[in-house]
Formats: C-alpha cells, sequence, structure tokens
C-alpha cells in the first residue's frame, strides 16, 4: 500500500448534511482498504474560474494509506457524484513533511 493525498472541491451550496454524506461514503471506500492518516475541511473558497456555472466550493483534503484499486474506486465514486465539480489524486514518495513532528518515522540507516 502506498500513501496518497486527494483534493476535492464539492458545490457550495449543497446543504452540510449532504456534504458530510459525501465525505462519510468517500471515507468508509478508503476504510475498506486503506487508513486515513489526516483530513481537513478547507472550507468555502472562492475558485479561480467558473466550473459548471459555480463560484465557489468547498475544499476538503484527505492523507491516506491505501491500495491502487482503492484510489481508483474513490475516484469513480467521485466522478458520478454530481456535487463534486473537481478532485485530485496524488501519489506521495514522502510523507514526512505532511506529519506533525510527534507521528514522523525516522529514516532508516543507510545500508553500507
Amino acid at each position: 500500500m502506498r500513501y496518497y493525498e486527494t483534493i476535492f472541491i464539492l458545490a457550495s451550496d449543497i446543504s452540510s448534511e449532504v456534504k458530510e454524506a459525501i465525505v462519510k461514503k468517500l471515507r468508509s471506500i478508503i476504510q475498506k482498504n486503506g487508513t486515513i492518516i489526516k483530513e481537513e475541511d478547507w472550507g468555502r473558497k472562492r475558485l479561480a474560474y467558473p466550473i459548471k456555472h459555480k463560484d465557489y466550493g468547498n475544499y476538503i483534503y484527505m492523507l491516506y494509506n491505501a491500495s491502487e484499486d482503492t484510489v481508483h474506486k474513490l475516484e469513480q465514486e467521485m466522478n458520478l457524484q454530481s456535487e463534486v465539480l473537481r478532485f485530485l489524486s496524488v501519489k506521495l514518495e514522502n510523507i514526512q513533511s505532511f506529519l506533525p513532528e510527534k507521528e514522523q518515522v525516522s529514516e532508516l540507516p543507510s545500508e553500507s
């Protein structure tokens, strides 16, 4: 399993219950075969350009450890949700900069 981060934008005109239902569904997809390390709600922000005739969106950030198949299932679900305006998933090579200092893993000694 590898580390991934996904940022997705939800339409800003949806209710908080609908927003929480979408996030809960995406969270459950990840937790079936992986673990969520960090999840942040960045709130409502103005979009750089209109997407689907919307000027604002709710940004959600997730950092998780999962298989490639899980990421594929997550992206399929986001494609089906009309409230998801955009999303981007990225495979991470080094997650040390994303973790708080107390959670950082010490470097493995180099082999000589």
